[in-house]
């Protein structure tokens, strides 16, 4: 006969752990091992009684790091409630998880049909079903589960969703391996969200060009390489004018400054005619020959061929 609800012992084998509500999976790093196994168990894992069996509600890293220790686990018996509460359980008793990734894979088990939580429920969730944050964690469920990795190692954001949900699902499924590869920088993934769109809009987010995005992920290429190559490429197709321009008046610039130390760029896409002027000195003597280089590129005036780019 089974004992009254208390505290127990167990072996970790007489708990199943592998249970819906518990929607974070994650392993005890090295430093939880450790500090469990010198200071012992502090606090009870949470279990409830059913179908003859005991089920994890609350201590996944507990039980899997006692049982590599071969310890027993210490736990308390709760009374046995619906999946939903014992998912609210969960989510309440790991305050420090609120971050996308955690709030999807809990919105994920919430949004099953016998599993639908009322406002008040949502509010405990720091939730507002009448928010826009609302409406894009709600499009994210549509996405397979998998693209819940990019949250989780930061590579995609919610925030980004009106950009996403512009795309169709093929043409998601086409850019995942990009997004998973690598982390963008925002500024970098803002543009390449923008100028996919922008292409799209015109017609020419096709096979040829998926096909020629596709050969830069089988280059061994560095993160930032990466993006900068892609980019490139996105923008020659979708402003052909003015990236024309741009790479006459880098060769004039490089022209230029051509046998001095000194490097010249034009960041500003043609808006303005600032330049950029670099070059570094290590000593006075150094410094002077640099002044006389930076007076040869003004007799040269950079800005005299300015209106021929202007109209390239």
């Amino acid at each position: 006969m089974k004992e009254p609800k208390s505290l127990k012992i167990l072996s970790p084998e007489e708990i199943i752990i592998d249970n819906p509500w518990i929607f974070w999976k994650e392993q005890g790093e090295k430093k939880f091992l450790q500090n469990l196994k010198k200071m012992g168990q502090l606090e009870p894992v949470l279990v409830i009684w059913q179908k003859e069996n005991y089920f994890l509600v609350h201590g996944y890293k507990r039980v899997l790091a006692l049982k590599k220790l071969g310890k027993k686990v210490l736990a308390l018996e709760i009374e046995k409630t619906s999946p939903k509460t014992l998912g609210l359980i969960y989510f309440l008793l790991n305050a420090e998880k609120r971050s996308e990734y955690h709030l999807v894979k809990a919105l994920r088990f919430f949004s099953a049909a016998d599993s639908t939580l009322a406002k008040e429920e949502w509010a405990l969730l720091g939730l507002n079903p009448k928010s826009p944050f609302w409406d894009h964690l709600h499009f994210w469920l549509t996405l397979p589960e998998y693209w819940d990795d990019l949250l989780l190692q930061g590579h995609l954001e919610i925030s980004q969703v009106p950009w996403l949900s512009q795309f169709s699902t093929e043409e998601l499924e086409f850019f995942y391996p990009f997004w998973q590869r690598i982390k963008w920088t925002k500024s970098n993934l803002r543009t390449l969200l923008t100028l996919s769109l922008e292409l799209k809009a015109k017609g020419l987010l096709g096979a040829q060009l998926k096909q020629e995005l596709t050969l830069f992920l089988e280059k061994k290429l560095s993160p930032q390489d990466l993006q900068t190559s892609l980019l490139q490429h996105l923008r020659k197709l979708r402003y052909p004018t003015l990236t024309l321009a741009q790479e006459k008046l880098a060769r004039y610039l490089t022209e230029i400054s051509k046998g001095s130390g000194w490097k010249i760029q034009h960041p500003y896409h043609l808006e303005t005619p600032g330049l950029i002027l670099q070059t570094q000195v290590n000593n006075a003597e150094e410094l002077n020959q640099a002044i006389q280089e930076l007076k040869d590129i003004q007799k040269q005036n950079p800005w005299r061929k300015w209106e021929d780019f202007l109209h390239a």
